[in-house]
């Protein structure tokens, strides 16, 4: 796409994306920047490559002139050509892996439940609790909290 720059644009400030994490997130955060820009179209095509490096550079550059006339199709190609890397939506089952080692610390197994478990859309509490109590290691506070939930 041919057009002229436009002014007072703010190129994105973004992380690269090397083609080997989730394009869905390089693509979110790519929209995020240029939105707020109010930026026509064919910007957005111009910003776009500036922010691949490596593999995905690449791989743009090597398109044939004239392969893309719009945003919306650089983006299908784009995601077509990395859908392989998109990341795991994660589910309570992911929740069942998580367990207390026998010395560590009940402060640093909360920590990595809730960061687990927040990753997981609509979550219910009940499942939540199960499984942290699951994964707890065997003791007196195990013992407790499970006879206070009965």
């Amino acid at each position: 796409m041919r057009a002229p720059k436009e002014p007072k644009i703010k190129p994105p400030s973004i992380d690269a994306y090397h083609g080997t994490t989730d394009r869905d997130m390089h693509l979110l955060a790519y929209w995020h920047h240029m939105y707020v820009q109010g930026t026509n179209e064919s910007t957005w095509c111009k910003y776009f490559p500036g922010t691949l490096k490596g593999v995905a550079s690449k791989w743009l550059e090597r398109l044939p002139a004239g392969t893309i006339s719009s945003f919306f199709e650089l983006e299908m190609l784009f995601s077509t050509r990395f859908m392989a890397y998109k990341e795991e939506k994660k589910t309570s089952m992911h929740l069942s892996r998580i367990q207390q080692w026998k010395y560590e610390s009940l402060r640093s197994y909360v920590k990595q439940f809730n960061l687990e478990s927040g990753q997981i859309p609509d979550l219910p509490d009940g499942v939540a609790f199960d499984n942290f109590i699951r994964g707890l290691k065997k003791g007196s506070f195990k013992f407790d909290l499970v006879n206070e939930s009965v």
